[in-house]
């Protein structure tokens, strides 16, 4: 607010506030030290000021980690404030203070401020309730917002733009930091998850793994001496039991091709592409009686996973091999979802297989299909598809939205961890060199790079995204539990978001009024999306609608929570048995004929580097112990019933859709457990 509000005045009388405040517990710096005061300043509604006043109850030690003091002060009378100004002071040493709300009593009047943010070197200043920017009516709260705007473009600064040899380069956008130490503390990780992050480094978790290492005395010389890998991590939670129990079937690779953790990498048929050679003779045993290729794709039946247009001439890591793959899979009269053929060299019938081939053909083919699988997973639908993009919306969304803004306080609980823990992975997940580039093939900056300059903002919104790729209808597509569990979510969540914009924006107008808003959506276009050559991947630079409005907050919020939990805490459980799903392999791919089990186990990964991909995938499937799940809301940025309302018909909708999810599962022998909402982190948990 700089120096909007007027000088304290002498008032004739004085009057006694009484103060609530609550430190948060969730860091372990969020107490103030012993030799640091906190000082407090009212603005009143035409601007007057009680001048800064230090709360404090002697010989009582205010402020600690967790805890909730009470205060009275005689100040200036200056009425109900709608400005609460915060300090923090200590002539010894940098202090910082994690303050949650304040609530101000005045006679029989109270009034809630949320505060959620620490009180560090400069002045805090906060408003109560949340309030659009063209409906604010004191010139002062105008003033407010606009210096704190200005102070959060400093302290939230985008990364210098990168160039060609930086890891940042064609990839979206990112925050200024090349250490999560060097983040506002804002973004930061609090206590549980910084002790839970110490605990699964990769580089820690790798140290356990080398001494576990040495109580491995039988050699890898079968396919299920791989098991033994997975019980270096101990017992690790798991949706449901026997995943991999038909790992080997025809039926089983379906199955997880539906329901696994990579559940959009394929699409309906609707032609061959060129350079696959498969051919009606090659399958036509696997399609119905008198039925012909080219019928059933025109029936829909006929589905690929075309991976050649993400992983050609993608740089590969060292000593790996990932083949330029693409599969196609069959609805039969069973309604399994069954792999029919695979190429793995496109345009050379040599390395065209089908379950025709020998058995010893036929897996090592699969095998190699998974390794683009699994890839294409780890880099794009996991890393580019949720955590790059989720971090442009953040960094704009700190720099542009201040704390009063409702749509900051939507966004704000699904956004907060991710640039903490995107600044992390650009050192130890995608950097060249970086631990997983020994287990994975496909070189991770270049295969984000190449999809993200064919990225679409629609790309994240799931709905589209299955209309698009032709897996929306149950009736051709049938036990796609991702699919129906996704649709379903997804409405519930738009809804929600629905109902709480329309709580705020009554009119398209309002929301073309609304110029905060405004200045967000332009910096997340074209700061964080179109930095480098314009292309802002079809986000608009400015918001015209309520129902775009909805739509882009409903994509960021899926994304965040249950895209995520979808492609992400299921890792462990699909990647811990190498041969089911290799993150390379060490061989060229073999031609028909070929294979037979000393070429497989030759092809397969040793035991260094297959421990160190199900040590990555280990890693990635962790929840720490306080995670707040989808309808919660622990913080309090509400005090307006309406709003409240709004929240508790979404906590108790995610209620009942989880009841239904787990009814649905008795029936399952697999149950599909991804998108249960009390399984669903709020944000990107790790």
């Amino acid at each position: 607010m700089g120096n909007a509000c007027v000088n304290p005045t002498d008032h004739e009388t004085d009057a006694e506030y009484k103060f609530e405040i609550k430190t948060s517990h969730a860091y372990r710096e969020a107490g103030t030290s012993l030799l640091s005061t906190v000082h407090i300043d009212l603005v009143g509604e035409n601007g007057s000021s009680t001048g800064f006043h230090e709360l404090d109850n002697s010989f009582w030690p205010d402020f600690e980690r967790g805890s909730r003091c009470y205060f009275k002060l005689t100040m200036r009378h200056v009425g109900m404030p709608n400005i609460l100004r915060l300090k923090v002071e200590n002539s010894y040493m940098d202090d910082e203070w994690l303050c949650e709300d304040i609530v101000v009593e005045l006679g029989d009047s109270k009034r809630h401020f949320p505060v959620y943010d620490w009180v560090e070197d400069k002045i805090v200043q906060v408003t109560s309730g949340a309030v659009l920017p063209q409906n604010v009516t004191s010139k002062y709260v105008k003033s407010m917002r606009k210096h704190e705007i200005e102070q959060s473009k400093a302290r939230y600064a985008w990364i210098v733009r990168p160039s060609r040899d930086d890891i940042g380069w064609g990839m979206p956008r990112y925050m200024n930091a090349s250490d999560p130490k060097e983040l506002p503390l804002r973004l930061t990780r609090d206590a549980a998850r910084q002790d839970d992050k110490d605990k699964s480094e990769l580089s820690s978790i790798f140290e356990l793994v080398r001494a576990k290492l040495l109580t491995i005395t039988n050699p890898i010389k079968e396919l299920d001496d791989y098991k033994q890998l997975e019980e270096v991590f101990g017992n690790v939670k798991q949706h449901g039991s026997g995943f991999l129990e038909d790992w080997k079937t025809d039926a089983g690779m379906g199955r997880q091709m539906l329901n696994g953790i990579n559940p959009l990498a394929m699409r309906k048929c609707s032609s061959i592409p060129d350079r696959f050679d498969v051919t009606n003779d090659d399958v036509s045993q696997y399609l119905r009686e008198g039925k012909t290729l080219d019928e059933e794709i025109e029936a829909g039946r006929v589905y690929i996973a075309d991976y050649v247009e993400y992983v050609e001439g993608v740089d590969r890591t060292e000593g790996n091999v990932c083949c330029d793959s693409r599969a196609l899979f069959y609805v039969n009269d069973n309604k399994d979802f069954m792999p029919i053929a695979i190429q793995l060299v496109p345009g050379d019938r040599d390395y065209l297989f089908t379950p025709a081939d020998s058995p010893e053909d036929w897996m090592l083919a699969k095998m190699h299909f998974r390794v683009a699988y699994g890839n294409i997973h780890e880099w794009i639908y996991h890393y580019l598809h949720t955590h790059a993009m989720a971090e442009p919306f953040t960094i704009s969304l700190f720099r542009c939205l201040p704390r009063a803004h409702p749509i900051y306080k939507l966004l704000r609980p699904h956004l907060w961890t991710v640039v903490s823990i995107n600044t992390d992975a650009r050192v130890t997940l995608i950097a060249p060199g970086a631990a997983p580039s020994q287990a994975l093939a496909i070189s991770a900056t270049d295969m984000i790079r190449k999809s993200y300059k064919n990225f679409h903002i629609d790309d994240l919104n799931i709905p589209k995204v299955l209309k698009k790729q032709g897996l929306d209808d149950p009736d051709q597509l049938p036990g796609y539990y991702y699919r129906d569990d996704s649709l379903k979510l997804y409405k519930l969540m738009e809804e929600y978001v629905q109902n709480f914009i329309s709580h705020f924006y009554k009119t398209d107008k309002d929301v073309q009024q609304d110029y905060e808003l405004q200045d967000w959506t332009k910096d997340v276009a074209k700061e964080g999306l179109g930095w480098a050559d314009g292309d802002t991947k079809g986000m608009p630079e400015k918001m015209t609608s309520v129902t775009q409005l909805v739509e882009i907050c409903t994509m960021v919020m899926y994304t965040c929570s249950a895209q995520h939990a979808a492609v992400n805490f299921g890792q462990f459980e699909m990647y811990k048995f190498i041969p089911n799903s290799p993150g390379a392999m060490t061989r060229p791919p073999h031609k028909k004929g070929e294979a037979n089990m000393e070429v497989i186990m030759n092809s397969l990964p040793q035991v260094d580097r297959a421990l160190v991909f199900i040590t990555v995938a280990y890693t990635l499937s962790r929840l720490t112990a306080n995670e707040t799940y989808i309808g919660e809301f622990p913080k309090k940025f509400f005090d307006d019933e309406g709003v409240i309302k709004i929240q508790d018909e979404y906590t108790h909708k995610l209620k009942a859709f989880g009841n239904d999810i787990e009814l649905r599962n008795r029936d399952l022998k697999h149950p599909y457990t991804y998108l249960l909402p009390s399984d669903i982190p709020n944000y990107i948990a790790i």
